[in-house]
């Protein structure tokens, strides 16, 4: 496939730099090792999107462009309307894959540098619920709705447990493993981590349980929500709106549990620990704001604690 050919298709597989000639070939090899260094598939989706928009506007080999270049890029992103985190994300991806060529000798420049990039403030704009208007939310869940006992589970394990939408969705029922004193515990893959188990907090376990009983699969591989992301998005706009008037996105009951269990404690290394950051600077985003034992179930505890499960 040559260069023409790959800007008239803009949907190559899966990061295709491509070319007759004997660059292409090296750079098509050092793009595919840059991608597979990343940990998680939605980044390199996110990557390799953002690469084929750059090359599709450039109409340019990728050893031929020129910082002009990407200027013209982010200045046609911003005429589009395209928001300063996309832009910035778009900006950040590309500059990644000329590093990474150029640490593996193919050039010895970054277009991107000195490129500015829209100043983005990590969750500028997060909306996240207060106790009581957690309370609320969980309150409007009518008891004896076909699906109470399923939203109730949802809702209660991300907010005492500050789940992502990836790792909510994900839940197989052989994951959850009920323990001999009654309690239980759920395995999981954090974002960007290999599998983990994590001990469940009561309230969680007590809504959980329910919704388990109602499952007409009881197959270990059966998914405990068997919902797609718009779905598990729709269903918390749904409760959220009803209850508050506005609506919240799953991430927002997420950033909740940060900020219900800082509020409580006080401690940042507590959030950190629940939420499983590596870098306490990331946990700090969400308390607007590692433990060596295992408390994330009584962090959980005490989110329920606060409201009232």
């Amino acid at each position: 496939m040559t260069d023409s050919a790959m800007i008239r298709n803009p949907q190559p597989a899966p990061l295709a730099i491509v070319g007759a000639d004997d660059p292409a070939q090296a750079w098509e090899s050092v793009a595919a090792d840059w991608l597979q260094g990343r940990r998680s598939e939605r980044t390199r989706a996110t990557y390799t999107a953002a690469w084929h928009d750059f090359l599709a506007h450039s109409q340019r080999s990728p050893w031929a462009i020129q910082r002009s270049d990407v200027i013209a890029w982010r200045d046609a992103m911003t005429e589009q309307r395209k928001a300063d985190a996309t832009i910035a994300q778009r900006l950040a991806a590309v500059s990644s894959f000329y590093r990474f060529a150029r640490s593996e000798g193919l050039t010895d420049r970054n277009p991107c540098d000195g490129v500015e990039r829209p100043k983005v403030k990590p969750y500028d704009k997060a909306a996240w619920l207060t106790e009581e208007q957690a309370r609320r939310v969980l309150e409007s869940i009518r008891p004896g709705s076909p699906t109470a006992d399923r939203d109730r589970a949802l809702l209660t394990l991300a907010l005492t447990m500050g789940l992502r939408r990836a790792e909510l969705l994900g839940i197989r029922r052989g994951d959850v493993v009920e323990r001999p004193d009654g309690s239980a515990a759920l395995r999981y893959r954090p974002k960007g981590k290999s599998e983990e188990t994590r001990p469940l907090p009561l309230s969680a376990w007590r809504a959980l349980r329910r919704h388990l009983a109602t499952m007409p699969d009881t197959s270990p591989e059966a998914r405990v929500f068997d919902l797609t992301a718009e779905g598990l998005r729709y269903i918390v706009r749904r409760y959220t709106s009803a209850a508050l008037g506005q609506p919240i996105s799953p991430h927002g009951l997420r950033h909740s549990a940060a900020s219900i269990l800082y509020k409580r404690t006080g401690k940042p290394a507590d959030v950190q620990a629940m939420l499983g950051h590596a870098r306490i600077t990331t946990t700090e985003i969400y308390v607007h704001n590692a433990l060596t034992d295992d408390r994330r179930a009584h962090l959980g505890d005490i989110i329920g604690d606060a409201l009232g499960l």
